[in-house]
């Protein structure tokens, strides 16, 4: 919840006293709600079925304190579009593609809870071998 010292800086986005809260646009057409908060290697969180970005609040805010923390309301969850269509692990993986394109993200640290991991997964490579 917001202390009430937001401030709204143009085409939807706001700042608060969590970070950058504002939206993407999908390649097919659909708003993802995001807050981007912190600084240093990003470490994005992926909620679950039937959950939010808000799920992830008592993680990504200690983790603002080291990195770069970023949660997002995949479609049809917490305050991102509704939609009948893109239900698929791919179109939900492609989303969270386009989302980290949109914020110039890359060697993310991903971080999938329940369903959110399979958009994970479903991402092209998102993964690499670790030595050791």
């Amino acid at each position: 919840m917001s202390t009430g010292q937001d401030t709204a800086i143009g085409n939807g986005t706001v700042v608060t006293d969590r970070g950058v809260q504002a939206e993407v646009l999908t390649a097919d057409g659909v708003h993802l709600r995001y807050i981007d908060q912190g600084a240093g290697r990003p470490v994005v969180f992926v909620h679950g079925w039937l959950s939010c970005a808000e799920h992830w609040r008592p993680v990504a805010a200690p983790i603002a304190g080291m990195a770069r923390a970023v949660t997002y309301d995949q479609r049809g969850h917490g305050a991102s579009d509704g939609t009948e269509h893109g239900w698929t692990v791919h179109r939900l993986a492609r989303d969270l593609d386009e989302l980290l394109a949109a914020l110039a993200i890359s060697g993310a640290v991903l971080v999938g809870h329940s369903h959110g991991m399979l958009s994970d997964l479903g991402l092209p490579g998102a993964f690499r071998r670790v030595p050791g």
